[in-house]
């Protein structure tokens, strides 16, 4: 019966035999979840205890152990006489502060800006189930024709807190671009500080649903005439996250939807140097990539692409871009 009970997921039962020796009744006790440990509030208090349920509580927990710098751990304790099963869901120190900080450099910045650009970023969990992160990005124009006399440089921050409920989180970001190149004397500038804020919650293990609102400001100049255009828009966002690991594997996607809410926009300048716009554009978005591990070489392959689709007037600061 244990057996049989273990091989549908239910962990924690109690069988016991009574009856005459001409009859005997099997009087079987699924055992009801306690939750205790540190990360007791993400338990599922009441329910069968069952490995479907203790693998969804530790994947909504691990952003609480993230920022506590702290590995999971579960113990399953055997049903007692009132018919409750002690669940420990708790979390062991990390050796080390939980600190990173990581440099990479790409050729993934603006053609015109500073296509080549070097980037670091640093992390830490803070304690209290909250974490934080920044980066900052400086391109280096210097290195090709094209962006010679430009400049680029993007900084943002952010911090979450994680909850029962589900991961808040809120981030600030800015940058800062100047053309080079062959236009480098109009003295074109560009510049978009954004705040956005979040709440995901975790479905299934590897299912994250997310819905946010966000806010963004685009400005571009052109020195030599004095012109100037700015675009200061918000918008909701809501969408799904998938991660999964198979084998060598690590692949995930995005699929999300955008629709603005309102738009303020100012122009001294004889046309718009930002484009059409539209308050209440709207998109949908998807994003996928994958990572093979391969030991051989020290390192991974990684692959990822995306695609998106947007209203007429969605404005530049949310369109998809190819290339330079």
């Amino acid at each position: 019966v244990v057996r049989v009970y273990k091989e549908h997921g239910i962990l924690a039962i109690k069988v016991r035999i009574e009856g005459t020796e001409t009859e005997r009744v099997l009087l079987i006790t699924e055992g009801r979840l306690q939750a205790r440990g540190t990360y007791a509030a993400w338990l599922p208090e009441g329910d069968r205890v069952t490995q479907d349920g203790l693998r969804l509580a530790i994947a909504r927990a691990q952003d609480a152990a993230k920022a506590n710098n702290e590995t999971l751990y579960v113990q399953v304790g055997k049903v007692n006489e009132q018919g409750g099963v002690e669940v420990v869901l708790g979390g062991t120190p990390n050796p080390d502060d939980g600190a990173r900080w990581v440099g990479s450099a790409s050729s993934f910045g603006p053609r015109y800006s500073g296509s080549d650009a070097v980037s670091l970023v640093y992390s830490k969990p803070l304690g209290n189930e909250v974490f934080m992160d920044a980066s900052a990005t400086v391109g280096l124009p210097g290195l090709h024709s094209d962006s010679r006399g430009g400049h680029y440089v993007g900084a943002n921050g952010g911090l979450s807190k994680a909850t029962p409920y589900g991961l808040f989180s809120a981030r600030i970001s800015q940058t800062q671009s100047k053309v080079g190149g062959d236009n480098r004397e109009l003295d074109q500038n560009g510049q978009v500080p954004k705040l956005d804020g979040e709440w995901s919650y975790v479905l299934q293990p590897g299912l994250t649903s997310y819905t946010g609102i966000g806010y963004t400001r685009q400005r571009s100049s052109i020195g030599m005439f004095n012109w100037d255009d700015t675009i200061g828009s918000t918008a909701l966002k809501a969408g799904l996250r998938l991660r999964q690991t198979h084998q060598k594997w690590n692949y995930g996607g995005d699929l999300g939807i955008e629709q603005g809410l309102s738009l303020q926009r100012t122009v001294r300048a004889p046309g718009l140097l930002l484009g059409e716009a539209d308050a209440h554009y709207s998109l949908a978005s998807i994003n996928a990539d994958a990572t093979l591990q391969v030991p051989e070489w020290y390192g991974s392959l990684s692959l990822s692409g995306g695609g998106q689709k947007g209203s007429s007037g969605t404005p530049t600061g949310s369109q998809f871009y190819v290339g330079g």
